[in-house]
């Protein structure tokens, strides 16, 4: 099925609705188009009808049009989006087509409506994206997604049952008062990330590993028995005006080729002895990324 096809099953029966206040033609013709412009008003079109309860038969529905569209806007940003997918992370320097950050933001406006939506984000590549109210309500899936130099600030999970963060990339993320509730954040990576102010006391899986070079303050809170390591901070510099550190572009540009999905296992990227029942092969490109950020990783945490 097309990105199309899912559209036009996210609207449900709009025949039996009468005079919709949005023609939906035109919204998933417009979805298709090689236009950007025309698709950015397609899904601001798409959010702003399912979010009007005249254009369906009862709650219901809409409920039901609001997810099945989340769900679509979802697949339609990982497809238009740089993929990591198997073959590896996308070169930092890459901008991302201008639509996936529109979709982004209407897709957190659906969000803010209120209506029950589900996010399921995994193995997108969003690296960079500007979020920084992002408060999902419903189930929220971000494994192996590729969030570096994300601004996700105020990224608020509290109210999402069981969040799913495990092996995603937050590499010097912006998540200064984020609040991860739950999450599972199994071998996620928040290298160089800007922790100052968050809240990470409940979620499962962190070790103290994956807090390599993060920024973690007073107000910080881990859970019981994780600290950040002993060395300075090299991520991020100031609070009120984040942006990456040079040390961190760095870092950031040298995982190009890392394998998605490995977020900060003892195996990738920096290996140390494995208790993994399965081999993980990698390419020669692979193997010259990990060894780049391994490398620099420990410089950075142990100068000289």
């Amino acid at each position: 099925m097309t990105v199309v096809d899912s559209i036009a099953d996210a609207l449900g029966e709009v025949d039996a609705v009468p005079q919709p206040l949005l023609p939906v033609v035109d919204i998933v013709d417009g979805l298709a188009s090689s236009s950007v412009g025309v698709q950015v008003n397609s899904i601001r079109r798409l959010v702003q009808y399912v979010a009007d309860g005249r254009n369906f038969e009862d709650a219901e529905a809409q409920e039901a049009a609001a997810q099945n569209a989340a769900q679509t806007l979802a697949a339609f940003m990982t497809d238009e989006s740089l993929r990591s997918g198997d073959d590896g992370l996308s070169s930092y320097r890459d901008p991302q087509p201008v639509v996936v950050a529109r979709a982004f933001t209407q897709l957190d406006d659906l969000v803010d409506t209120g209506l029950s939506v589900a996010l399921d984000l995994s193995k997108g590549n969003f690296h960079g994206v500007y979020e920084p109210g992002l408060r999902p309500t419903s189930s929220f899936l971000v494994r192996a997604a590729d969030f570096r130099g994300a601004t996700l600030a105020q990224l608020d999970l509290r109210d999402v049952p069981s969040p799913q963060l495990q092996s995603a990339f937050f590499t010097c993320a912006d998540l200064q008062s984020a609040k991860l509730g739950s999450a599972d954040v199994s071998a996620a990576d928040f290298t160089g990330a800007n922790l100052g102010n968050a809240d990470l006391s409940h979620v499962t899986g962190l070790t103290s590993a994956q807090l390599s070079g993060a920024r973690v303050g007073p107000a910080t809170r881990l859970p019981k028995g994780v600290h950040a390591p002993p060395q300075p901070s090299w991520g991020v510099e100031d609070d009120a005006n984040f942006g990456p550190t040079d040390a961190c572009k760095k870092l950031m540009e040298g995982m190009t080729h890392v394998i998605a999905g490995t977020g900060y296992a003892d195996r990738l990227p920096c290996p140390t002895a494995s208790s993994s029942s399965w081999p993980v092969r990698l390419t020669s490109v692979e193997d010259d990324a990990r060894h780049r950020v391994c490398s620099f990783r420990d410089r950075m945490n142990h100068p000289r």
